[in-house]
């Protein structure tokens, strides 16, 4: 592997059709993003392409810096602090990296111009919700994946995310979704839970919300699961299971999630 070392980055910058001076460093097993400052803020875009970077750090301020490409590499880490020097960076790619999250991309809702998003080629990209998730959070968002925001998309992702309370808050599903880690299968007892409001869920109880999350077929039905967390009750084991079942073709059953 080769260090990003400042005889490294004094390699000649060169000028893009688009005439932004920028610095190629693809393919040279970069294993980590370091000494920039010896840049003195003197590039619009930086491609870091087919290196070995795993974490998306180390800027100091480049208000110049409009650009950076980053793909293929098993990026999985964005620095929470990136939007602090990096407040005019409007173009992200980061095709075919390892971000499996919707946690791991909440830096990317700090960074107060971006406008263009690529992360093609990552698993969270198959994830449900993915589109949304990110049309709410970078609120300067243009271009997802290549595909223009919508406005009806817009307004969807700001009804599946945000209460409309004075001041707004989040969702359960947003609040479920930005859990850190994966969950496995619970061991929950059957039968309808209530607790108290106010009091943190369990690991058990959070789990059987992100299953039923994952197994909602519908905004409408994700909104029902909201009004139930809302009034303290968690859907139970029995109810995720048959709306697994549905989801997955099996019989539908009558009447709505259990409210008692």
């Amino acid at each position: 592997m080769v260090k990003l070392t400042p005889e490294l980055l004094q390699k000649p910058s060169y000028l893009s059709p688009l005439k932004d001076r920028e610095l190629d460093l693809r393919g040279m097993k970069i294993p980590s993003i370091e000494n920039l400052g010896i840049l003195r803020n003197s590039v619009d875009s930086l491609d870091l392409t087919d290196n070995s970077i795993r974490s998306l750090t180390n800027f100091p301020v480049m208000s110049r810096l409009t650009q950076i490409i980053i793909n293929n590499n098993p990026l999985n880490h964005i620095n929470p602090h990136l939007g602090f020097n990096l407040v005019n960076l409007k173009h992200l790619s980061m095709m075919g990296c390892e971000f499996r999250e919707f946690s791991q991309l909440l830096p990317l809702f700090a960074l107060p111009s971006l406008q263009s998003l690529t992360l093609y080629g990552n698993p969270v990209k198959n994830a449900k919700y993915y589109r949304e998730f990110l049309i709410f959070g970078c609120k300067k968002l243009r271009i997802l994946d290549f595909q223009k925001v919508k406005d009806k998309e817009r307004n969807t992702a700001t009804d599946l995310f945000q209460v409309p309370s004075n001041p707004p808050a989040p969702t359960a599903l947003y609040t479920s979704l930005t859990s850190s880690t994966t969950f496995t299968q619970p061991t929950a007892p059957t039968g309808t839970q209530k607790v108290d409001k106010g009091r943190l869920l369990t690991k058990e109880e959070k789990e059987r919300v992100k299953r039923a999350v994952e197994a909602a077929g519908s905004a409408e039905e994700v909104q029902r699961l909201q009004r139930m967390l809302d009034q303290g009750l968690v859907p139970s084991e029995k109810d995720v299971v048959e709306m697994e079942k549905r989801k997955n073709g099996g019989k539908d059953r009558e009447g709505d999630i259990t409210m008692g």
